[in-house]
């Protein structure tokens, strides 16, 4: 194994003894212990990545040390170095946060585990050991009925991820010979083919660990576990399912029923859960379904072959998800900071918002090169965030003083989205580049840019109707559509 593939797995290391010391040691000694566990994983990171900057990637039979793999231990670590500390103010006084501690800990162990691993089984063994981790989380507030039933429908689901992760890692090994996943990478670049079944596993393992539609209801009920435990899974876990599709890119890559799987169902997830955010009262709930949003979002990425951007789409969710939620008992001061009165958009402004936006990707896509015969997937993405800028541009063109700012920020905007794409494309070199698409998925992709749009104009129009049909649509939206009824029902519920 090469020395630089031992320096990441300082961070799993030094993880697992915090939480072996928080069992073992207790008191201020161990408090001080997970700490220093904390910072080591840190400081084990940021090393692998200026290694991986310094020298190019490394790669042994169980790790591999590479831009993304850097990128994601970063993540983690950086994550659990906010909310370790955070843990021990937030149960200051409770007589099991030692149990709490040492359970987080191990948890963030297996993640890291996860992000560096470079063997199949190892990352199946991580995938599993993460999820049982986070059991023990989701049940420490056992007197909660609402936890409990989170807790046993996320308990299933997962397990039926694991068995798909499981079955796919086999199937892969017995058709190539190996469980090293650069020697199957490096197979299927030179053209060997990949198992039918194995590709679709793997986009519903990833589907079921993500919480997209219609396996989504137990995200939006593990807010009544403690709040570093909601950080944790939102910033962190839930996104266990695309880095591990983004790990396995080329085997994704090479299996347009897989792509295709993902893509639909990102999308779809994304739409709904992003209009059902808007409607929720409670500030938890609202991050609660914008995570399912992004998470659709970023597997639609991952769908369309844009691996790099759907692994910048992890960190950035990641940080904006941690911060949210650790802050989220402060949503009311924030909310009435805000200033009310900005003018209310019609659907004239909202259409000329909308051809506005879309003029704007498509002059400055073409002024970072880029054509929709050759990078159609880039700029359908880009014309996606053209929706989501409506909010913004419709309001400042019903208001002429606003107007230079609002197109200013979306030109801004724009511009800042293709730059971060050029600049990831080059950083992690070694993804798979986007398939060629054929005109069915053409078709597929311009209707997929329509919803999102027409999703834009709800979003855009919706506040501040009262009419009958607005009133009726923000009911169903706030229940979820009740996309969740029925598996609700078919789960056993949870023991009293």
């Amino acid at each position: 194994m090469p020395t630089l593939t031992l320096i990441p797995l300082l961070a799993p290391l030094a993880l697992l003894a915090g939480a072996l010391a928080s069992l073992a040691v207790r008191g201020p000694a161990a408090l001080r212990g997970l700490r220093a566990a904390a910072l080591t994983a840190v400081a084990a990171a940021l090393t692998s990545l200026a290694l991986v900057a310094a020298t190019g990637a490394a790669d042994g039979y169980l790790f591999r040390l590479d831009p993304v793999s850097a990128a994601l231990l970063a993540l983690v670590t950086g994550l659990g170095a906010v909310i370790l500390p955070f843990s021990i103010r937030y149960l200051d006084g409770d007589p099991r946060r030692h149990v709490f501690l040492a359970r987080l800990a191990l948890t963030l162990a297996m993640v890291t585990t996860l992000v560096i691993a470079g063997n199949l089984v190892l990352m199946a063994l991580a995938w599993i050991g993460m999820s049982l981790a986070l059991h023990g989380l989701l049940t420490f507030r056992r007197e909660r009925p609402a936890a409990r039933l989170a807790a046993r429908h996320k308990f299933i689901l997962a397990r039926l991820s694991d068995a798909a992760l499981v079955v796919a890692v086999a199937l892969l090994t017995a058709h190539f010979g190996t469980a090293h996943v650069a020697t199957i990478s490096d197979a299927i670049r030179q053209g060997a083919d990949v198992p039918t079944a194995a590709p679709l596993l793997l986009a519903l393992a990833a589907i079921l660990k993500s919480a997209l539609l219609p396996v989504h209801g137990w995200l939006t009920r593990v807010i009544d576990a403690p709040t570093p435990v909601s950080a944790l899974l939102h910033a962190g876990l839930v996104n266990a399912g695309g880095a591990m599709l983004i790990r396995l890119s080329d085997i994704l890559s090479a299996a347009p029923a897989a792509m295709t799987l993902l893509a639909v169902t990102g999308a779809a997830s994304a739409i709904v859960a992003g209009l059902v955010a808007l409607t929720q009262c409670s500030a938890k709930q609202a991050l609660a379904w914008s995570t399912i949003a992004q998470m659709g979002f970023m597997l639609m990425q991952c769908g369309l072959g844009l691996w790099a951007l759907a692994l910048l789409h992890i960190v950035a969710h990641s940080i904006y998800k941690a911060h949210a939620f650790l802050r989220a008992g402060s949503a009311v001061e924030t909310i009435r900071a805000i200033r009310p009165g900005a003018p209310r958009a019609t659907l004239p402004t909202a259409l000329a918002a909308l051809a506005l936006s879309t003029a704007l990707v498509a002059a400055i896509g073409a002024a970072f090169g880029l054509n929709p015969a050759s990078d159609p997937q880039v700029l359908a993405l880009g014309a996606v965030l053209g929706a989501g800028l409506l909010p913004l541009l419709a309001p400042a063109l019903a208001a002429p003083r606003l107007a230079p700012r609002g197109l200013g920020t979306a030109a801004l905007v724009t511009a800042g989205y293709f730059a971060v794409h050029a600049a990831a494309g080059s950083f992690f070199a070694g993804l798979p580049q986007p398939p060629a698409l054929s005109p069915a998925a053409l078709t597929a992709l311009a209707l997929g840019t329509a919803a999102f749009a027409a999703a834009g104009l709800v979003q855009t129009l919706a506040p501040g109707r009262t009419g009958a049909g607005w009133a009726a649509l923000r009911l169903h939206l706030a229940r979820g559509l009740y996309l969740d009824t029925l598996l609700t029902r078919a789960l056993p519920a949870p023991k009293a």
